[in-house]
Parts: structure tokens; C-alpha cells; sequence
């Protein structure tokens, strides 16, 4: 986040910045809460506000920050589970392998 809102590249970063004037970055980044996650939440307490006059939720209550983010695609992902192996596709996936190692 740093290095695109210097409008350095990471490497350059790298090379620009001591230990401790990364560490004083993070103090501000913290402090003055830049996370790009503020920032949407900000916006969705932003409509929350807007919306709360005559609208709201179909079950009475107010509208909250919450109900208008959307949600994060790379967090609480559930992990792709896959298909257990039948015996002979096991058989045939091992059989695969052993015949490679033998072409070499």
C-alpha cells in the first residue's frame, strides 16, 4: 500500500526507505486509519446515513455499515474440496507417475 501511495515500485521501496522510517509509516498508516478497509467502511456508514431517513430494512430496523458491505472475496472463502479418488483412479493416477519417473 505504501509503495502505490508513493508511487514507488516495492523494490525501489526497499531501497528508499530505512527500517525506521518504514516503522514511522505504519505509526501513520495505523493512526490515521489508510487501510483501504476503512475507506469502504467509511463509504458504507456514508449510505448507511443516507438511506436511514424514510428507508429501511424490510424487517423495520435501521440500516448498519454492515448490511451494505460487500463482502470480501478472499476472506472466509471456504476451501475448494476435491472429490475423493476412486480406487481405480488412484490406480491409474499412481501408474501415471511411476511411468514418468521412468522416462527419466
Amino acid at each position: 500500500m505504501l509503495a502505490r501511495d508513493l508511487g514507488w515500485s516495492v523494490a525501489e521501496l526497499g531501497r528508499r526507505l530505512s527500517a525506521q522510517e518504514f516503522q514511522e509509516w505504519r505509526v501513520i498508516y495505523a493512526n490515521e486509519q489508510l487501510h483501504p478497509a476503512v475507506t469502504r467502511l467509511r463509504h458504507a456508514q456514508q449510505l448507511a446515513i443516507a438511506l436511514q431517513g424514510p428507508s429501511t430494512r424490510r424487517d423495520r430496523r435501521p440500516w448498519s455499515a454492515s448490511d451494505l458491505l460487500a463482502p470480501e472475496p478472499w476472506q472466509d472463502a471456504p476451501e475448494p474440496r476435491r472429490a475423493p479418488m476412486s480406487g481405480a483412479a488412484l490406480q491409474r493416477f499412481a501408474a501415471g507417475v511411476n511411468a514418468a519417473r521412468a522416462k527419466r
